[in-house]
């Protein structure tokens, strides 16, 4: 291998390591997960409502990380019954869920009608 070829592999290297540093999200509830919920099994929201169980107990960057998911998950839920209803077969993505929902705007309860005037996802 050349010279000039092994330096710009090198630097390849470097920015694409640079990079993934950059990105990588700490997991700020790791250790309460292992500490609170760890036989908890993963999905449907059962690891964040093990950690609201806990919540005066765990790490400040945890509790502030679970109570933010716990408002939007309760957000989402505003909207859950009418999704259920009027557009359960609609695929989620591109706005669809949300389209399907004003077509039925008149049909909708009030709490899902405000969310979405809000312009908040449903």
């Amino acid at each position: 291998m050349s010279l000039k070829r092994a330096m710009r592999f090198m630097m390849f290297g470097a920015v694409l390591c640079a990079a993934t540093v950059a990105t990588a999200q700490p997991r700020p509830c790791a250790g309460d997960i292992g500490k609170f919920c760890k036989d908890v099994p993963s999905g449907s929201g059962k690891v964040r409502d093990c950690l609201a169980q806990h919540i005066k107990e765990l790490s400040s960057a945890c509790r502030a990380r679970v109570e933010r998911r716990t408002a939007a998950a309760e957000k989402r839920n505003l909207c859950a019954a009418d999704v259920e209803k009027f557009c359960k077969d609609v695929q989620r993505g591109a706005g669809r869920v949300r389209r399907c929902l004003k077509q039925h705007v008149a049909d909708l309860s009030d709490a899902c009608k405000n969310q979405l005037s809000q312009g908040k996802q449903p």
